[in-house]
């Protein structure tokens, strides 16, 4: 077993039993973000980062980890905002609930 940052590495060989679990893991958050404004907190390397900010209405990631931070900017689309700021200052909106 893959501990920390390595577990989620983009381009990281996975068994099928983990590939299903990521690939249902965003199919539900793209399903409940669709069209929907979303914020993503601790979007660790983005995996998922790529299809939410496709299906999302607005998206705005962050993550405390310059790290994943780094790895997260390599799937980054235009418009996307992938922050490592607080959560409570990383959002491009006046707060007001979702």
């Amino acid at each position: 077993m893959v501990d920390g940052i390595e577990a989620q590495r983009p381009g990281r060989e996975v068994g099928a039993a983990e590939f299903a679990h990521i690939c249902h893991r965003y199919w539900v958050a793209g399903r409940i973000s669709e069209g929907r404004r979303t914020v993503e907190l601790a979007c660790g390397p983005g995996l998922g980062t790529a299809h939410l900010g496709r299906v999302a209405a607005l998206y705005v990631a962050g993550d405390l980890s310059a790290e994943h931070l780094a790895l997260a900017h390599a799937t980054e689309l235009v418009g996307l905002k992938l922050d490592s700021a607080q959560a409570g200052k990383m959002f491009p909106f006046e707060w007001q609930p979702f």
